[in-house]
């Protein structure tokens, strides 16, 4: 310590020369202090990397697209990505009339369809897994199907999900992803009326 002591003391001039006269007891509490604060210094560097390394990892993906086949037709939701999502927004707006709709019920007599269908209500402040294709809104009759391969076009549903780590992005079947500050407030929360669902996601 004496050596370091003498080293760090051929650097000062002035005023500062006056460290010289401290103790080597003193000499050694400034410099266990001066690594206790490197070393807190690199865990915190560290930490903000490891949790930027996880935000960039974990980042979820939720989209909603429109498919036809000869088994049926409708509107599924992917969940991909590798983390977690939470949805916050979910809106359904038949074009006719532009207006918002609140549930499958009212979305298929917008369209003048049956109700015949299966389907899925997407539930607010729920934490879904990624890895799973779920049909939210589907029909399986001719009938619909052709109605379905016309009339599509007029359903636009919006979406606003977050990550664990309060990273949100907004998703339009019509538009590309885009990243958000927040999510906005829903008033009403869409769900089918008087119907019970096929699945629970």
């Amino acid at each position: 310590m004496h050596k370091v002591k003498d080293i760090v003391c051929s650097w000062l001039s002035g005023n500062y020369k006056k460290l010289c006269s401290w103790p080597v007891e003193r000499w050694i509490s400034l410099f266990a202090l001066l690594v206790s604060a490197t070393v807190a210094g690199f865990l915190v560097w560290e930490g903000c990397e490891t949790r930027k390394f996880y935000r960039y990892s974990l980042r979820p993906f939720v989209s909603v697209s429109f498919y036809f086949s000869k088994d049926g037709a409708g509107w599924t939701m992917t969940r991909g990505g590798v983390g977690p999502s939470i949805l916050k927004s979910f809106i359904v707006i038949v074009k006719v009339d532009d207006k918002e709709k609140y549930s499958w019920d009212e979305v298929s007599k917008s369209l003048g369809l049956s109700d015949d269908y299966t389907y899925l209500n997407p539930t607010l402040d729920l934490t879904y897994r990624p890895g799973f294709v779920n049909d939210i809104f589907w029909f399986k009759s001719k009938n619909d199907m052709t109605k379905l391969s016309l009339n599509h076009n007029r359903v636009t549903i919006e979406l606003c999900y977050c990550s664990f780590y309060d990273e949100c992005w907004f998703f339009s079947d019509k538009h590309k992803k885009n990243e958000v500050n927040e999510c906005p407030k829903v008033n009403r929360e869409f769900g089918a009326v008087s119907r019970t669902p096929l699945y629970n996601p």
